[in-house]
Order: C-alpha cells, then sequence, then structure tokens
C-alpha cells in the first residue's frame, strides 16, 4: 500500500481551530493536541474502522501499530497517517512525509 500524510491544518482537514469539529475523526476520536505518538491514527477507506495494523515503512520512525479511526477522500490503496496537531498551518513534518510505500498487516 502507500501512505500520505495528515494533520488538523486547514488545508488537510479543512477546518479552523474554530470549529467544533476540528479534530474529530469519524469514529469520534479526539486528535486535538495529540502527538502521532499519542493518537497512532490513520485514515482509510480501504479498512473499517476500528481495524488495528502494524506498519512497516522504510524510514523506521513511522513503524508501530495504528489504529483506523478516520476516513477520507484517498484513491484505493492508500491511506492517510496522521501525524500531529500543529495548529492551522501545514507542518513541515506532513509535507516532508510525501507519498511512502509501506507494508500493512492487519491484527488479529
Amino acid at each position: 500500500m502507500e501512505a500520505t500524510a495528515y494533520d488538523l491544518s486547514i488545508q488537510c482537514c479543512g477546518k479552523s481551530m474554530s470549529n467544533p469539529a476540528r479534530g474529530i475523526t469519524k469514529s469520534g476520536y479526539d486528535l486535538n493536541g495529540k502527538s502521532r505518538e499519542q493518537a497512532m491514527t490513520i485514515s482509510s477507506n480501504d479498512l473499517p474502522l476500528g481495524t488495528k495494523v502494524y506498519l512497516t515503512f522504510d524510514d523506521e520512525q513511522y513503524n508501530g501499530v495504528y489504529t483506523v479511526r478516520d476516513t477520507g477522500n484517498m484513491q484505493e490503496g492508500v491511506f492517510d497517517l496522521y501525524v500531529g496537531d500543529f495548529g492551522e498551518k501545514v507542518s513541515q513534518t506532513a509535507i516532508d512525509f510525501g507519498r511512502r510505500t509501506v507494508e500493512v498487516k492487519v491484527m488479529p
């Protein structure tokens, strides 16, 4: 599969900090103020909400167990990895992540 990254910026999510829906995922999980490590969240249209997956990247920094907590406008075979809440402007972390290949293992 392939992965892109998102944060809670207006560019990524379309909601300002004053919007009460900002950072609330489709599953109801609140990402506001959370780092990637605290949330370990991905957005996927291929896997059901609540699915736990182990992701393996070439860059081990992002390896780990994530939970599908959101859906989005990704194409089939692509998911979005939450990288943190950096305010209203898109973060350099999300920009630098780009688009990466990832091995996905669905956890039991």
